[in-house]
């Protein structure tokens, strides 16, 4: 069964703590993340999705670090930000290179 684990996670953006110490376990089917803004939901999303780095704590997948099988676990993992944010001076080819190399995908691949 696929496990997700966050232990003692905290992130900061300088003196604003973001994130605090969190730590969950998440089970297939399982899921609903809700607060208010501000409360830290798309910076534990973006920590989950290998986007941030956490300040502390740690992230298991499958009993592993993230860490670990890094490459792999990228290539497992979307995630779609409410706003896209994709830089607006590349063509549609260079985009679509772009993303390929988030996901570790080759050209010819």
């Amino acid at each position: 069964m696929v496990e997700l684990r966050i232990q003692g996670l905290s992130k900061s953006y300088g003196s604003q703590v973001a994130l605090r110490d969190v730590t969950l376990k998440l089970m297939p089917g399982t899921v609903a993340l809700l607060g208010p803004n501000g409360s830290g939901k798309t910076t534990l999303l973006r920590c989950l999705a290998s986007l941030l780095k956490p300040d502390n704590g740690g992230l298991w997948f499958n009993g592993l670090p993230y860490t670990q099988n890094f490459p792999w676990l990228r290539g497992q993992l979307g995630y779609v930000p409410q706003e896209l944010d994709f830089p607006h001076n590349l063509t549609p080819r260079q985009l679509l290179e772009y993303l390929g190399t988030l996901k570790n995908i080759s050209e010819s691949g």
